[in-house]
């Protein structure tokens, strides 16, 4: 029998948190709350990249031009070569297994891999939790009774419906997605999958990330077309220059809210793309305060803090509420005053509804979402931080998360940033008390 499981009733939700555990520094089982502006802050190697990366490793696997396996290790948004660069030492999970879920309102849904003799992975099991109850399956793993029961609650089904005896289940494993297909005979066909489940697309959701590294290319004299849509793959500062020269012509408000933000921050106050041919597209920039046309030159010729500003500011105003724009570094190469200023701009899109999520080191980007909290602008109910630690004795990683009140306060200030300015400018202050004492004698 085929089970009509139409997407066409779906009503996808937002992601509300992804898990991790077993992937690299990240050996227990840890937490990363999604809300529109979520701050990933913490010291260097303390986990903040790997938290993001299994998202990501998907990201790159799925968009894959071939079938790559269950990962694609070494690809443009994560660069790895075998499993051990991946897998945490001490794993609570036991050795060569990690596992990630991602969960909405609705339910969760747990992915877990397992080292294969090719130093790559093979999914090993997959759980479903949602209202109605919960399953567990695998490529070994087939328990038709269990899934005949959730289907019935899941899919609000009397219970002659269907009897498990009755079901030709045969699970499959497409790249790192495992399925539950009830016709034994197709793959993937319409209406018997089973998962992507009916509120909740993680294929979507995956392949929806703007991904901007903290490393977004050297300014170039000319850079390569792309197409302009909604989905990005890869790494979303190749697509920059197209984006610019498409919304000059079809979407003149996003060229004008875009120019207002370089601005705002204090970079330039105009930009403009010029397809070149079929395959080059020219970015010019202004080079003084009102620049005209007469003013602006190639983008190569500007400080870099320009083009690696740029890619973060036509994200946010490219991408979709309910889309997620991961940002490692937005604030490199930037002025401490554009990085306070900066904050406006990605709270403007917080505010859309996109999901923002910014790992950072700035500690004055960060005070900039509290001022604007304070002063009323950016309601503190859709920002959520997350402190990165790392255990002194094992090296493991510990993700603490944090609300704002209505003063934009979080509690306790993390160590490594007020306290560091603080050290820092008593440590100064010291030396110059200590020079003037000696020249007084």
């Amino acid at each position: 029998m085929v089970i009509d499981l139409n997407l066409a009733a779906r009503q996808d939700e937002p992601l509300t948190a992804i898990s991790v555990a077993g992937f690299k520094s990240i050996a227990r089982e840890q937490t990363l709350h999604f809300a529109p502006l979520t701050i990933l802050a913490g010291a260097n190697s303390s986990g903040k990249s790997s938290m993001m990366q299994p998202l990501l490793l998907m990201k790159q696997t799925i968009e894959a031009p071939y079938d790559p396996g269950v990962f694609l290790l070494d690809g443009p948004n994560v660069r790895f070569t075998n499993s051990n660069q991946i897998l945490s030492n001490d794993s609570a999970l036991g050795d060569g297994v990690f596992c990630t879920s991602f969960s909405t309102d609705s339910g969760s849904v747990f992915l877990c891999y397992k080292e294969n003799n090719a130093y790559s992975f093979d999914v090993y099991r997959v759980t479903i939790k949602t209202l109605s109850g919960e399953l567990t399956f695998g490529p070994e793993y087939i328990d038709r009774e269990s899934i005949a029961n959730f289907l019935r609650k899941e899919l609000q089904m009397g219970e002659d419906a269907f009897q498990s005896n009755e079901i030709g289940v045969y699970v499959f494993v497409d790249r790192c997605m495992s399925y539950i297909d009830l016709s034994p005979f197709s793959k993937k066909s319409p209406g018997s999958v089973f998962l992507p489940l009916r509120w909740f697309d993680l294929e979507d959701v995956v392949t929806d990330i703007i991904h901007l590294p903290g490393l977004r290319g050297n300014p170039e004299r000319a850079y390569k077309t792309s197409g302009v849509g909604t989905k990005f793959s890869g790494t979303f500062e190749n697509y920059v220059a197209s984006i610019i020269n498409y919304w000059q012509q079809q979407h003149p408000d996003n060229l004008h809210s875009l120019c207002r933000h370089l601005e705002h921050i204090g970079l330039t106050s105009k930009v403009s793309a010029t397809a070149l041919d079929a395959t080059q597209v020219e970015i010019k920039v202004g080079r003084l305060p009102g620049a005209t046309d007469a003013d602006l030159v190639n983008i190569a010729d500007v400080g870099v803090g320009v083009s690696q500003t740029l890619p973060v500011l036509v994200a946010l105003l490219a991408a979709e509420p309910g889309q997620i724009v991961y940002i490692e570094q937005p604030e490199i190469h930037l002025h401490p005053l554009a990085q306070y200023k900066l904050a406006a701009v990605i709270a403007e899109a917080s505010k859309r509804g996109v999901l923002v999520v910014i790992e950072t080191h700035s500690d004055i980007l960060i005070r900039g979402v509290q001022t604007l909290v304070a002063k009323g602008e950016l309601d503190p109910n859709i920002v959520k931080l997350h402190w990165f630690s790392r255990s002194p004795e094992d090296g493991s990683t510990t993700v603490t998360c944090a609300e704002l009140d209505e003063n934009g306060s979080f509690g306790d200030w993390p160590q490594d940033f007020d306290t560091t300015t603080l050290l820092t400018e008593k440590a100064y202050l010291d030396a110059v008390e200590e020079r003037l004492f000696r020249n007084a004698k």
